[in-house]
């Protein structure tokens, strides 16, 4: 009855993530099948013991996680399967305040969020490629595992202080792409920083959610006819003014040319001039 153990340094949070050593059972080929009752018991005596906090299961393949799930009658148990993502069983382990995910090793392992992801880095850096980190790391520590950015690297619309997420891709564009890119003065105005990706996703930009409502860029917004959230994705105009818009609206009738704006309550020259241009009567 012994074992063997080996001291290798972890990219896990030991605070958060404590590993015991218990010499119980002995897993191989030969027992597995004698020995599975007995694990199905002890893990019910340690869910027992922990009956009010969530945890999760390792187990060596699928068949062992499978036969725990099946001898170990608890609504408790969580067992990813072919028909669910990482995402939607973790969404339902974070709404549940002691459940307990059993995660095989082998092909149907499940990744905690305080585990590790898979990153994709591309374009001007020195190693580009696939790299599993851990979730708590941001988009610059990517950047160094990755080797570095190339002389050539131009990152002003990335934003390096983002947390890294599962199946993340990021594109670290050069200063030429930068300059010959489709970012125009107006889009600049919408949103500040805007960063104008090609067609392939970029998870690393800044500010790549335009509002739904602002799908062109020249596109001005009918003062008249506008609703509510049309009003608020005018840079500028928040739900107050928005609604102090409508209310004239209401009271006064339609507005006749776009300077008949500045007799709503709450907008002055400043602001007027600002949006003048993405407006329209």
């Amino acid at each position: 009855d012994s074992y063997t153990y080996v001291d290798a340094k972890s990219e896990f949070n030991p605070d958060k993530s404590p590993i015991y050593i218990a010499s119980k059972f002995n897993l191989n080929f030969k027992n597995l099948q004698q020995m599975l009752p007995d694990v199905v018991n002890y893990i019910k005596t340690i869910c027992e013991h922990h009956k009010d906090e969530r945890g999760i299961i390792h187990t060596h393949t699928q068949y062992i996680a499978d036969y725990i799930k099946t001898h170990y009658k608890s609504s408790r148990l969580l067992v990813k399967t072919d028909d669910t993502s990482n995402e939607q069983i973790l969404n339902i382990h974070s709404q549940c305040k002691n459940s307990i995910l059993v995660s095989p090793s082998l092909t149907h392992g499940v990744d905690l969020k305080d585990d590790l992801v898979y990153v994709d880095i591309k374009g001007a850096v020195k190693k580009p490629g696939v790299y599993k980190i851990n979730s708590d790391k941001k988009i610059i520590d990517v950047i160094t595992i990755a080797g570095g950015l190339m002389e050539n690297a131009n990152t002003d619309n990335i934003n390096l202080s983002k947390k890294v997420t599962d199946e993340m891709v990021i594109i670290i564009y050069t200063d030429e792409e930068v300059k010959n890119s489709n970012i125009v003065d107006t889009v600049i105005k919408v949103i500040d920083k805007e960063c104008v990706c090609p067609n392939i996703q970029n998870d690393g930009c800044i500010n790549t959610e335009i509002n739904d409502s602002i799908t062109n860029v020249n596109k001005t917004i009918n003062i008249n006819t506008a609703t509510l959230e049309e009003l608020m994705s005018i840079n500028g105009l928040g739900e107050a003014k928005a609604k102090a818009i409508i209310k004239y609206r209401e009271e006064n009738g339609y507005f006749k040319i776009i300077d008949d704006l500045l007799n709503v309550s709450g907008i002055g020259e400043a602001l007027f001039e600002k949006i003048k241009e993405y407006i329209t009567t």
